[in-house]
């Protein structure tokens, strides 16, 4: 059974967005290896696509537009961890989370990302000047 995410249910809020860079990594240098994608058995996946769930959401500051519609896929992993790829006219985000839902790195050149989670289940993501905000179940699936 193929899980999708409503637009309603996966409202992203954007704002600020700056040019793509790097995304951010251990200080020492050193590049921990990503746990792979849950297989389709697993979690299934979008057809004609490599993510596990995809949503029209709603974003501000991409492409230095006001309010528009984006599209998202999430990566879901193994160890629990998941990407969010956000795209966007002719830009796209990428955030990384750990198993617990917090945001590590975004592939934007700002500071590094803090994450909270409100008492509705809707995580917030501040990078530098950009927010975004969406529900955990487009994270963590059903």
């Amino acid at each position: 059974m193929q899980k999708t995410v409503i637009a309603a249910a996966a409202l992203l809020t954007m704002t600020g967005c700056g040019a793509p860079s790097t995304p951010l990594g251990p200080a020492d240098g050193s590049a921990k290896e990503e746990s792979a994608q849950l297989s389709p058995e697993q979690d299934a996946r979008v057809a004609g696509t490599t993510f596990n769930a995809v949503a029209e959401i709603q974003c501000s500051g991409l492409n230095g537009r006001g309010q528009t519609v984006c599209r998202a896929g999430v990566l879901r992993r193994l160890d629990g961890s998941a990407d969010v790829i956000i795209s966007g006219g002719d830009n796209q985000r990428t955030l990384k989370f750990d198993a617990d839902g917090r945001a590590t790195s975004s592939d934007a050149s700002l500071a590094p990302p803090s994450s909270r989670r409100d008492q509705n289940g809707w995580i917030t993501i501040d990078v530098g000047a950009e927010r975004y905000s969406f529900p955990i179940e487009f994270l963590k699936g059903d």
